[in-house]
């Protein structure tokens, strides 16, 4: 079979179409479906950044690991916290906008739990911690910090 029955073949919506018609569109299609992952990875680095809870007094880093993000607390009102990971393993969920399946460390339980993350905004970030079920979670809220 030449090559031009496998093309023809290959690109059968197009087949009407002129060989470099078929190309173009081919083309096009393929820019398209990448400026969609492109976006679906710059809504996954939205979260990126310095966060504070005034609550606690904690200003927490949150980083990209890989395909993963965590977050480490970077300023602290008790001694000894700076530096200590506060949550890992988050993946970005570009149908639910959140970033699920990590883990987050309970500070007065001395284990972790799991957690989700999710964007209230472009400046409120919301990390929930729970065992089993989600409803039954404990949220933390945090500000993002300007530069």
């Amino acid at each position: 079979m030449c090559a031009k029955k496998i093309f023809q073949y290959t690109f059968y919506p197009f087949r009407k179409l002129t060989d470099k018609a078929a190309i173009r569109a081919t083309t096009l299609i393929m820019l398209v479906c990448s400026a969609i992952g492109l976006s679906a990875q710059s809504d996954a680095n939205t979260i990126l950044g310095k966060w504070e809870n005034s609550e606690r007094g904690h200003v927490v880093e949150v980083v990209q690991q890989g395909d993963t993000y965590s977050a480490s607390i970077l300023q602290s009102e008790k001694a000894g916290e700076t530096g200590k990971r506060v949550a890992w393993g988050l993946r970005f969920d570009s149908k639910e906008k959140e970033w699920a399946g990590g883990e987050v460390q309970l500070p007065k339980m001395k284990h972790s739990a799991s957690c989700y993350a999710t964007l209230k905004g472009n400046d409120t970030l919301i990390i929930t911690g729970y065992h089993g079920f989600r409803f039954l979670g404990s949220s933390k809220t945090f500000k993002r910090v300007k530069a």
